[in-house]
C-alpha cells in the first residue's frame, strides 16, 4: 500500500468513526423496497468462516440478505476464482500468486477458494451478485468478457448481477457486452468517473460514502445511474445514506444493517418516527 493509499485509508476510517457517533433519526424516506444491503465479502470472521467463501455467502443468504459482494481473479489456466488478495498469504499462509497456479493446484492448496462458477451456480438468482473484477487473465488466455458472459448466461444483467472495479482502465478493457451491468468504484475523482460512466453507458457508480457528495448522488440519479456507497457499518451511517437516496449499501456488518433497516417502515408508508 502506497503512502497516498495509506493516507486515504486512515482518513476514511476516521470518517467512518465520526459518522457512527453522530446521532441520527431514522430517515424520512423509509426503508427501500429491496433493502439493497450488500454483504462485503459475505458474513465472516476469518477464523471460523473466511471471507469470499461459500460459507460466508451462505450466512447472509440464510439471514434473508439481498446481495453479496465478492472479488474475482484468474488462475494460470484462465479460470475465474473468488478471492480478494493476489495470493493466499493473509488468510491461509500460502504466498504463491493465484495467477501462477492452475485450477487443480489452487484447489489442492487453497481448497476454500471457490470458483466463480460455484458461486454463480449456488447463489445466482437468489442473491444479487456484486462482482468486483480484480484482474484480467493473461492476454494470450481466453477473452474474459466472453467467459463472464457464459458464467452469467442464465441471469439478467443489472437485475441479478453487476460487475465492479476500482480500475477504470480494467473495466474499459473488459469490453463487457452488457455495459449497463458495469459499475466503476470511485475513489476521489467522482465527477470524472461519472462522466466516464456516461460515456461507456455503465449502469452506476459506487464509492466510499465520505467521498460521495449529495449533489454528486443527485447528478448520478439524474443521469439514470444507480449509486452504491460503502462501507455502511453503523445504524447512523445507514440512516444517513438512506436519507441521501443511495440505492446500494455495501457493509462489513450486513447483519447489523439489515436488522436496523428492518425496523423502518417501508418507503411511502405514513408511519412516523
Amino acid at each position: 500500500m502506497g503512502l497516498l493509499d495509506l493516507l486515504e485509508h486512515w482518513l476514511l476510517k476516521g470518517a467512518d468513526a465520526w459518522v457512527a457517533r453522530q446521532p441520527r433519526r431514522p430517515p424520512r424516506r423509509g426503508r427501500p423496497a429491496a433493502s439493497g444491503i450488500v454483504a462485503h465479502r459475505g458474513v465472516y470472521d476469518n477464523r471460523r468462516v473466511y471471507e469470499n467463501t461459500l460459507a460466508a455467502f451462505e450466512r447472509f443468504e440464510a439471514a434473508g440478505g439481498w446481495g453479496i459482494e465478492f472479488d474475482v481473479r484468474w488462475t494460470r489456466d484462465g479460470v475465474p476464482v473468488v478471492t480478494h488478495d493476489p495470493d493466499g498469504r493473509r488468510l491461509f499462509g500460502i504466498d504463491r500468486p493465484i495467477a501462477e497456479m492452475d485450477l487443480e493446484t489452487l484447489q489442492r492448496r487453497l481448497p476454500l477458494v471457490p470458483t466463480l462458477a460455484e458461486v454463480v451456480t449456488r447463489f445466482g438468482g437468489r442473491l444479487h451478485l456484486m462482482v468486483e473484477i480484480k484482474s484480467l487473465p493473461a492476454k494470450d488466455g481466453p477473452r474474459p468478457a466472453a467467459a463472464l458472459e457464459r458464467h452469467f448466461e442464465h441471469l439478467m444483467p443489472s437485475r441479478d448481477y453487476h460487475l465492479l472495479s476500482l480500475n477504470l482502465d480494467l473495466l474499459q478493457r473488459l469490453e463487457y457486452n452488457f455495459t449497463h451491468a458495469c459499475v466503476p468504484i470511485a475513489r476521489i475523482k467522482t465527477p470524472e468517473i461519472r462522466r466516464t460512466a456516461r460515456t461507456f453507458s455503465w449502469g452506476g457508480v459506487a464509492g466510499h460514502f465520505a467521498l460521495m457528495r449529495n449533489r454528486q448522488i443527485d447528478a448520478l440519479h439524474r443521469d439514470g445511474l444507480m449509486v452504491g456507497t460503502g462501507f455502511v457499518n453503523s445504524p447512523n451511517c445507514a440512516y444517513r445514506e438512506l436519507e441521501r437516496g443511495v440505492d446500494w449499501l455495501f457493509s462489513d456488518r450486513p447483519l447489523l444493517i439489515q436488522r436496523t433497516l428492518s425496523r423502518l417502515p417501508p418507503a411511502g408508508s405514513s408511519s412516523t418516527w
